[in-house]
Order: C-alpha cells, then structure tokens, then sequence
C-alpha cells in the first residue's frame, strides 16, 4: 500500500512562521519503497517493523532547506543539486490506533481528520547520520490506499505553536 510515488500538500506557512522537522512543503514530490524486516525485528521476532527507502524527487524545490530534511539536501541554506534525486534509508514501523490512545491529545489531528480506534497508521522513521544530525520522524495515518496523513506544528511569528495537517496523495504511475 506504501509502495508508489507520493506528493505532499499542505496549507504554506505563514510569513515568519516556523515549522517542526516534520514539515514537508507543499509539492513535494517522494516515492516510498518498503523492502523488508529489519535487522532488529527479526531478532525481535516481530512483523511490524519494516526497512525501505524515502527517495526525494527532482527537482527539489529550496523550500526543503527550511525542513527538517535540509541536514540531508541542503547546504549553505540552498539545495546543493536540485536536479538529482536524494535517497535516505528509512525505517516504518506499522501499528494501530487504540481505544486508549485515541483520546491522547497528541493523536487530536488525526481524530479530527477521521482517524478511529483502529485505524491504520505507519511511523517512518529517517536515522541521524553519524555525527547525530538530521534524525526525523513522521507519523502518517493510512487513511486509504491513495492517502496519507501528517501532521506537523507551525509556530507563528506571534502566537502559539499549532498542529497542523499534512496530506499525502499518491501519484498515478
């Protein structure tokens, strides 16, 4: 259901706003490829941790160097080549929103996108690179096969940090 090549929609920020890490600008364009357990879920003995790869598209639009993706693509707050395609190792991590859990004011977004006890989520989880930098993750809600959704929070320049939702569509082939 992951598998395919997704673009992320979302609101533009506000002027002076700042976002989390989990921000992926508007048009974005990504494909997903899960490619199987990892290391640490065979050892585990469990099915719901999968590795796979985040690759970033071209071409890449500066306003990733104002992500939490920038450590990975950006260099002296411009894309270093905007016309070649990024790759990350990632890691997704499948599970489900339960009863408990769906009252936890951190899951308010999805509940108020539709998400309910039950429903499918997957969290893709970017690494840091070795020096510790750059490590993000992302919790999306399956909500169909054709989309997913995010969240991040936006801070105004005045005002208080608030939770923002972030669409994902798959692209047709």
């Amino acid at each position: 259901m992951l598998n395919g090549s997704w673009i992320a929609e979302a609101p533009p920020p506000g002027p002076g706003s700042q976002m989390s890490d989990e921000f992926l600008p508007p048009g974005l364009k990504f494909q997903l490829r899960v490619l199987g357990p990892t290391r640490r879920a065979i050892e585990e003995q469990r099915a719901n941790e999968l590795g796979g790869l985040l690759r970033l598209t071209p071409p890449l639009s500066p306003g990733l160097c104002t992500t939490g993706l920038a450590h990975w693509v950006c260099q002296n707050g411009e894309v270093r080549e905007p016309t070649k395609p990024v790759t990350l190792d990632v890691v997704l991590e499948f599970w489900r929103l339960e009863d408990d859990a769906f009252n936890d004011p951190a899951n308010l977004g999805f509940v108020e996108q539709g998400a309910r006890p039950g429903a499918q989520f997957v969290s893709v989880t970017l690494s840091p690179d070795e020096t510790g930098q750059g490590g993000i993750q992302w919790q999306w809600w399956m909500k169909n096969p054709d989309t997913l959704v995010g969240g991040y929070l936006e801070t105004p320049a005045r005002g208080d940090a608030e939770m923002k939702p972030q669409l994902l569509r798959r692209q047709p082939r």
